[in-house]
């Protein structure tokens, strides 16, 4: 069993070969095969073991601001003079370019297109950014809707046998009127 100096050495160790900046949890598991199963046996989080090793614990993640992205997709739709796709930005970021591409590809293009109009609406000087980003999301959105314009609703259900019955339940997301989950409808196969 591996001790809790054992666990400090190892944490100092790391770190000393990382430019003196703690690994985290994850990668730390990787490198020394110790995993939080070993460690929370001494420390309830692993910021209190980099500590007590007397390593300056890493900043907590923090999202990255959604105007600060949306500044920058602005400025590659009016490089290309269209949205652009991922290999462009790719092409971009080997460059030497500081968009932060990790960011994009996590977000829904949707999601980034939509925050994109609604920084543009009411500012003429960015009438041709909204130009571009209209037909996009259009496009984007008629994707998700069948051929009678209604919209598709796309999720996910989960069929439970139950003795020679079947019950299909929604996730916690898709309610009844009434709060409760749809769990009673019966199969007529067994």
């Amino acid at each position: 069993m591996t001790s809790k100096l054992d666990i400090l050495k190892e944490i100092k160790r790391t770190a000393k070969e990382n430019g003196g900046k703690a690994l985290g949890q994850n990668s730390f598991h990787k490198v020394t095969g110790i995993g939080q199963h070993i460690w929370s046996n001494f420390w309830p989080r692993w910021g209190d073991a980099v500590r007590e090793a007397r390593i300056k614990p890493n900043k907590p993640w923090e999202r990255y601001p959604d105007s600060l992205l949306i500044k920058k997709t602005i400025a590659k739709i009016r490089k290309y003079g269209k949205y652009p796709t991922i290999y462009e930005l790719k092409v971009d970021v080997n460059k030497g370019d500081d968009f932060p591409l990790h960011i994009f590809k996590k977000r829904k293009q949707t999601y980034i297109i939509e925050k994109i109009i609604d920084y543009c609406k009411n500012k003429t000087a960015y009438n041709d950014v909204i130009k571009i980003c209209k037909p996009v999301i259009d496009r984007l959105n008629s994707k998700y809707s069948d051929s009678t314009g209604s919209n598709i609703s796309i999720g996910e259900v989960y069929l439970f046998k139950s003795g020679r019955y079947y019950k299909i339940a929604y996730p916690a997301t898709r309610r009844n009127e009434a709060g409760t989950f749809n769990t009673n409808r019966r199969s007529q196969w067994s």
